[in-house]
């Protein structure tokens, strides 16, 4: 007969972002030779109630990106000459950058180590610098077209990345 542990006692931090949910989390991901862990009904257990902590947060970003997204077609497909959603994308830009400023703070030289983080501070950067010389009216309609169409390129890749959420 197996032995059934009713429950299980170990120090645990369960606050998203504490030091000892991101070891265990990480260790999670990281050990590729026991895929069995992932069916314990304990660790279900505690990703579904750490999902739980922060789906509203993951959701609330998710359709944010989203609306961005819209708001970026919108200004491609009129020519780029609204500058009302120009306005609107330097606001977004700013909002991706402050975002990405805080992650680097919060996780150090490790955010260097994802490659989707790279792509995240290109569109940040590129929105910003774009946006910007828009609205002040430095560069020509050639440089705003090849730049609009990177974000535009580098945006719709990070959409798709950011549709694993919803698997």
């Amino acid at each position: 007969m197996p032995l059934v542990y009713k429950s299980i006692q170990f120090k645990y931090n369960f606050s998203p972002g504490s030091v000892s949910s991101v070891l265990f989390l990480s260790s999670l991901k990281n050990d590729t030779t026991n895929l069995d862990a992932f069916s314990s009904p304990a660790i279900q257990a505690i990703l579904i109630y750490k999902w739980s902590m922060i789906k509203m947060r993951a959701y609330i970003r998710a359709l944010l990106y989203a609306i961005y997204i819209i708001i970026l077609f919108v200004h491609i497909h009129y020519n780029s000459t609204d500058t009302i959603t120009t306005y609107i994308l330097i606001g977004y830009g700013a909002y991706f950058t402050l975002s990405e400023i805080y992650t680097i703070i919060l996780s150090g030289i490790k955010f260097f180590k994802d490659i989707w983080n790279f792509c995240d501070l290109a569109i940040a950067g590129l929105l910003l610098s774009y946006s910007v010389s828009r609205v002040l009216g430095k560069g020509t309609q050639e440089d705003y077209n090849i730049i609009i169409a990177v974000i535009n390129l580098l945006s719709w890749i990070r959409l798709i990345s950011l549709l694993r959420l919803f698997k």
